[in-house]
């Protein structure tokens, strides 16, 4: 177990802190943006208040129109930001992974008394780890935003399931955080680890200086489509949950196959 959490360290210790500063300056980024949105949505709501007359309480309109929390969100471009962040993530996995640049740490892990295969498992956990840990602070980025939300002037209506209401209608929170919904639950738990396996074994190859493995990129371009909500057939979790795995089949033959032919 002491040389399992060694190469354990040793597997994160050259990305764990530019991780986390992806998720830091990714949250920064997010709140710039949806700050100057939900801005906008204040100033536009305060001219609603100023010309709002008993014209509109005839037509129906108890209150001046404001921009609902789950349209700001969108506007904003915040999944635009998250999209950058997953890429970001990807490429220092597959780059620290396949020992490109200095920080080359698989002569030291050949150097302890751990299988290939374990060592190969230990980037593949290590990596989708990374990928849920994203997801999920994410989420709780959005729930921070929901809170400024409330706290504005937009947020007067808010009290209790309301609130809930108005951020269940949230579709990027969905998509990284499915509540209610076990099948969505489950093609974003098999698309991480689908993620983390296909990292870790496109890094492998890239080690062995075979030929430019495509698994992964392929699946990290549909990770991220699927993620953004950006066309309506990668939000089916039944496709995403088959594209994973298909690829990750392909990605694990494959790494196999350089393993025995080697």
């Amino acid at each position: 177990m002491k040389h399992e959490l060694s190469a354990m360290s040793l597997i994160a210790r050259p990305t764990l802190i530019i991780f986390a500063v992806i998720l830091l300056l990714m949250s920064i980024c997010q709140y710039f943006i949806f700050s100057s949105e939900l801005n906008e949505a204040i100033a536009d709501y305060d001219f609603n208040v100023k010309n709002f007359t008993d014209a509109d309480i005839a037509r129906g309109y108890l209150t001046p129109a404001s921009k609902p929390f789950e349209e700001v969100v969108d506007q904003s471009g915040i999944k635009y930001v998250l999209a950058g962040a997953f890429v970001l993530i990807c490429i220092l996995f597959a780059a620290n992974g396949g020992g490109i640049g200095s920080g080359r740490i698989d002569y030291t892990l050949r150097r302890l008394p751990i299988s290939e295969e374990r060592i190969h498992i230990m980037w593949a956990v290590y990596f989708t780890l990374c990928f849920m840990i994203l997801l999920a602070w994410q989420a709780a980025t959005l729930l921070i935003f929901m809170g400024v939300y409330a706290s504005s002037p937009l947020g007067f209506i808010f009290h209790g399931q309301s609130l809930f209401l108005a951020t269940w209608r949230c579709e990027l929170l969905h998509n990284v955080m499915p509540v209610g919904n076990l099948l969505v639950l489950a093609r974003n738990i098999i698309l991480c680890a689908s993620l983390g396996i296909t990292a870790s074994c496109f890094s492998y190859r890239l080690r062995r200086g075979t030929k430019f493995p495509l698994s992964f990129p392929l699946l990290m371009s549909f990770g991220m489509t699927t993620f953004l909500g950006e066309y309506s057939w990668v939000e089916l979790p039944i496709i995403g949950i088959c594209f994973s795995l298909v690829t990750l089949f392909f990605a694990v033959s494959n790494a196999r196959g350089d393993r025995y032919d080697g």
